[in-house]
């Protein structure tokens, strides 16, 4: 009998009142899926400590950048440049060990006050050589036109680095350039052999 007294819950015509009428009852919110859902297969395999995961290659970093500080705040342009060849060095040979180009560049230069100025330029051609790299960071110093500048540091970064399968050939080298480049390839080989702290 239904609350309403009702026998078998419906009256003497045989109609079930709407009080007495039984809910229809829902699977609940955390039913299991169907055999054949892709959500229960993942659940099961990181039940059994798998990953399924796509995972996609790193992708290759916009920009690379090494920064050299004076021991004090410098006023020669000799140790001015003698510390761009080093940063040009450094960042080809990272370029040169991580298979990628460079196709612009960006100097920075921090002053004593403590200002700073910063200045860009598209290479020739896409790089991984030091000696395009040290032309390059020689014209972009060239034209701050420091003048009895008390220089703190000075900060190299290469730009907008791609694949070196994707470089186009040197154009930019000629045979003057050809022992730098043995040289280049003789400290590739000495970093390799005896880590990059050996130059």
């Amino acid at each position: 009998m239904c609350p309403g007294g009702h026998e078998g819950g419906r009256d003497a015509r045989g109609v079930r009142p709407p009080h007495c009428r039984r809910r229809r009852r829902r699977p609940p919110a955390h039913a299991a899926a169907p055999a054949h859902c892709p959500c229960r297969t993942t659940l099961h395999e990181r039940a059994q400590g798998r990953d399924t995961t796509i995972v996609g290659p790193t992708p290759t970093p916009a920009s690379t950048s090494t920064e050299h500080r004076f021991a004090r705040d410098e006023l020669d342009p000799a140790q001015y440049r003698r510390a761009l060849l080093a940063l040009a060095d450094d960042l080809g040979a990272r370029l040169r060990g991580s298979g990628q180009v460079a196709t612009g560049l960006t100097c920075t230069v921090h002053y004593a006050d403590p200002s700073a100025t910063r200045r860009s330029r598209t290479l020739p051609e896409a790089t991984l050589h030091t000696v395009l790299l040290a032309r390059t960071a020689y014209a972009v110093y060239e034209s701050l036109g420091l003048q009895r500048a008390r220089v703190r540091s000075i900060a190299l970064r290469a730009d907008a680095l791609r694949s070196a399968d994707r470089a186009t050939r040197q154009l930019t080298l000629d045979s003057g350039d050809d022992k730098p480049l043995a040289i280049e390839a003789v400290a590739d080989r000495a970093r390799a052999r005896y880590g990059h702290s050996v130059l």
